[in-house]
């Protein structure tokens, strides 16, 4: 019986540990270039061999994709932040007023 249960839990282990690392490869747009590699050697080696320029012509493409992916997502991000940064310097107010002799006076606004 205690058998058992280990062997479960060993299975369950292994479950969690592929779902997980599909998760991770998915998010990181990486999965299809891997199911691609690993599905297309292990049905069609010979078509690997034969046509190996094409094989990895296709693994490429599916790269690139992951790629250009990461770098839109980098650019979007950067654009919000420009945005963002923008937008506060647009609306911000002073906070100190300097005088003639160098001092900082808190300014009041009338809205606080």
């Amino acid at each position: 019986m205690s058998e058992l249960i280990i062997l479960l839990a060993q299975f369950l282990g292994a479950l969690f540990a592929v779902c997980l690392a599909g998760m991770v490869l998915a998010k990181l747009h990486l999965l299809p270039a891997i199911l691609y590699a690993m599905f297309v050697q292990t049905v069609f080696p010979v078509w690997v061999e034969t046509e190996h320029i094409k094989y990895l012509l296709i693994l490429a493409a599916f790269l690139l994709y992951a790629v250009l992916r990461w770098v839109l997502w980098i650019y979007r991000w950067r654009q919000e932040e420009r945005a963002a940064r923008g937008y506060l310097l647009a609306t911000a107010r002073p906070m100190y007023e300097i005088t003639a002799d160098g001092e900082y006076i808190p300014i009041r606004y009338d809205d606080d």
